[in-house]
């Protein structure tokens, strides 16, 4: 046991240290490996399963929850060492990156009008993609009539909600066009009962912070950032419902998240917060995560185009597997090359935004962000979508650059 300790607390002294001397303490890199090693010694040490983690997926052998101790620090102690290298020795490739990104000019904004097209035209690609009266009132989960539609509304959400945060607003009717189209975005997500009411706030918010970084503005980044795992939770809780949609949500709220889960929110939200180690343990004796399951969560196509849905994909209804515990189940060295994998992506997107840009600074870092937050509770086909989406920027940027003349494409060759 006395080896077992100094074990583990030589690897996290190894990592603080690679962290705070190459990335900085604030840096998403050392937020990546404090919020693991918290993760680890406090569930290991001092946490115990919450109650709704036991009625619903039941205690965690204790054989588990060592593996799950230790592999967390391994995972994370790889992830940090590739992220170091890469941003060490792989300068010139950050430069590519961090030249195409100065391309976009990004303290334009952009123009209301513009924005408000984006997002309407994606709201009803959405709406009718997934079908106008399921909006409403729907009595399961999964309603699609168009899986294509569907996908392109998702994504052109997105970009919709960062380009209204963009908008510099020149008269009190745009703003509240703003602000509105924001809203009317939320409501459709909570409709659908999708994750992505947690994440259109932290767009939104990101852009106007980045473009104009006053005060009001970091304390809306702030707000949103602390209200994600909130609105992450309540999808999960909707889904379980057996009538789900804007008309049974609004009747009686509170009761009707209750009734959906058959517990309370709190409860949930206490199981979201404070279970990740428990998740990941349970998650390691996983018998159903194959060479298929890896090969689709790591598929980058929409989930249309993959088989992913019909894999079981949780412990739960309300508790899906999370990243570290899909590897751990799967192959703990192919998870050790993974993180190694990943690191070495995000010590390139480090280096390549570590610039006096501050919006491109932001946005190079929210892909970590988002990767930390939804690995904890979700699983890697989640936690990768946001890295995907940032190499896809890229290389859009990449390919507009080639269409320049020749002397401002010179910037980047």
């Amino acid at each position: 046991m006395l080896h077992f300790i100094s074990g583990s607390i030589f690897s996290v002294v190894i990592i603080f240290l690679l962290c705070a001397f190459r990335f900085g303490a604030a840096s998403p890199v050392s937020i990546f490996a404090l919020a693991y090693i918290a993760i680890a010694f406090s569930g290991f040490y001092f946490h115990q399963p919450t109650e709704t983690f036991l009625v619903l997926v039941g205690d965690v052998p204790p054989e588990a929850a060592n593996a799950a101790f230790l592999s967390i620090l391994s995972f994370t102690l790889i992830f940090v060492s590739g992220a170091c290298c890469a941003s060490y020795y792989m300068r010139s490739a950050a430069d590519k990156v961090s030249g195409i990104l100065m391309m976009t000019g990004s303290r334009a904004s952009v123009h209301c009008h513009v924005a408000l097209l984006v997002c309407y035209i994606s709201l009803l690609c959405l709406i009718f993609g997934s079908g106008l009266s399921a909006l409403f009132i729907r009595y399961e989960y999964m309603v699609e009539e168009s899986k294509i539609l569907k996908s392109v509304g998702g994504l052109g959400c997105f970009l919709g909600c960062f380009m209204l945060g963009c908008v510099r607003a020149k008269s009190s009717r745009e703003t509240v066009l703003v602000w509105t189209t924001l809203i009317c975005l939320e409501l459709v997500f909570l409709g659908y009962s999708s994750r992505s009411v947690a994440v259109a706030p932290v767009l939104f918010a990101i852009a106007r912070h980045g473009l104009r970084p006053t005060a009001h503005n970091s304390g809306l980044l702030f707000i949103a950032i602390a209200a994600s795992p909130y609105f992450l939770t309540l999808p999960l809780a909707l889904r379980g419902a057996p009538t789900q949609g804007l008309i049974p949500l609004f009747s009686h709220p509170y009761e009707y998240i209750t009734l959906a889960s058959g517990f309370g929110y709190s409860e949930l939200l206490d199981n979201f917060l404070l279970s990740c180690f428990d998740i990941t343990a349970a998650t390691s004796l996983a018998v159903d995560i194959d060479v298929g399951y890896i090969l689709t969560s790591l598929n980058p196509m929409p989930g249309f185009l993959t088989d992913f849905y019909s894999y079981n994909i949780g412990l739960h209804e309300f508790i899906p597997y999370n990243v570290m515990g899909e590897w751990m189940a799967f192959s703990e060295p192919l998870g050790l090359l993974f993180f190694l994998i990943v690191g070495v992506v995000f010590g390139i997107i480090h280096a390549a935004t570590a610039i006096d840009d501050k919006l491109i600074s932001i946005v190079g870092r929210l892909p970590l962000f988002m990767f930390v937050l939804l690995s904890m509770q979700y699983s890697t086909r989640a936690a990768m979508r946001p890295v995907y989406y940032f190499v896809c920027v890229v290389a859009l940027i990449w390919v507009a650059s080639q269409f320049r003349s020749p002397q401002r494409r010179g910037v980047i060759n």
